[in-house]
C-alpha cells in the first residue's frame, strides 16, 4: 500500500488493509452528500460520518499515487482546522466539488492542472486560505 493511501486511509479513518481485502469496492468507499454549505462523507461499513462546512474550509489539495490506473489515484483533499475528507475522483459526486472549488479566489488551476496529469505519491496545495 503507497504512502498517500495510507495518509487518506488515516483521514478517512478507512479499515486497516486486512478489512479492506475482505470488503467490497461499494462497502469500502464513502457515500457523499453535497450541500450549499457542507460536504458530508458517511461511511457506512464505520458506522461513521464526517461533514466540512464550506464556510469553514482552510485549504485543498490534489493527492495523486501510483497505484492508477485500474484503480482511483486521485483524491481531493478537502481540509479545516479539524481535519478533512478526501473524495475519489471517481466519485460521482467529484464533479459537483471541483465545480464548487474552482470558485475559490485564488484557486491554482495550473499546479490544479499539473496535479492531475501526475503518475506520482504527491500532494498538490491548490488552494489555501489567505487571511
Amino acid at each position: 500500500m503507497s504512502f498517500f493511501r495510507k495518509v487518506i486511509r488515516k483521514l478517512t479513518g478507512s479499515m486497516s488493509s486486512s478489512d479492506t481485502q475482505q470488503k467490497s469496492k461499494s462497502e469500502q468507499e464513502p457515500f457523499i452528500t453535497v450541500t450549499d454549505s457542507n460536504v458530508i462523507c458517511s461511511y457506512p461499513s464505520l458506522n461513521k460520518t464526517e461533514r466540512i462546512s464550506w464556510a469553514n474550509i482552510d485549504s485543498v489539495a490534489v493527492i495523486t499515487t501510483d497505484e492508477g490506473p485500474y484503480i482511483c489515484d486521485v483524491f481531493i483533499l478537502i481540509s479545516d482546522n479539524n481535519g478533512g475528507v478526501a473524495i475519489p475522483q471517481d466519485n460521482d459526486v467529484c464533479q459537483t466539488i471541483l465545480d464548487r472549488i474552482f470558485k475559490l479566489p485564488g484557486f491554482d488551476f495550473a499546479l490544479f492542472t499539473t496535479a492531475m496529469g501526475s503518475t506520482e505519491n504527491k500532494k498538490f496545495n491548490v488552494w489555501n486560505r489567505t487571511n
